[in-house]
């Protein structure tokens, strides 16, 4: 792209959570994302805000998830998401998506993960449709 981008960001840690900022800007297009985890023993607890409008005025998404995970054992974790978008300038727009991943360690650098993932999306203007889907994603990861 030749647009011309501007990019800050802010981390601030402690032990136990972290909070952290960026934002974006290019000729067109202004992004924010803050957000925040907290770590409650063997859990943790993410939350998060993204916004996205072109200087145009004819989008405003934004975007509001919370996510929460927790080892069940020392070779079993789950994971759980759920996001919210919608765009003021389109009242009609609204997505929604939700997940849960278990991810289990079978041997030292060897992991499998089984997530399912739903989401709907409507739409009311112009020529798009509404959608809504599930998948599932089966994985084997191997590290060394």
């Amino acid at each position: 792209s030749s647009d011309d981008t501007i990019s800050y960001g802010i981390k601030a840690g402690l032990p136990w959570a972290t909070l952290q900022a960026a934002y974006e800007t290019d000729d067109l297009v202004d992004k924010l994302s803050i957000g925040g985890s907290v770590k409650l023993g063997n859990s943790k607890i993410t939350v998060a805000q993204n916004t996205k409008k072109d200087d145009a005025g004819t989008y405003k998404y934004t975007g509001n998830s919370i996510g929460a995970e927790t080892k069940i054992t020392d070779d079993l974790k789950i994971d759980a998401h759920l996001g919210m978008a919608e765009d003021s300038k389109d009242t009609g727009f609204d997505f929604k998506q939700k997940a849960v991943t278990l991810t289990k360690t079978l041997a030292p650098g060897i992991e499998t993960h089984l997530t399912w993932t739903d989401y709907e999306e409507k739409q009311s203007s112009g020529a798009a449709n509404d959608e809504t889907g599930t998948s599932y994603n089966f994985g084997v990861k191997v590290s060394f």
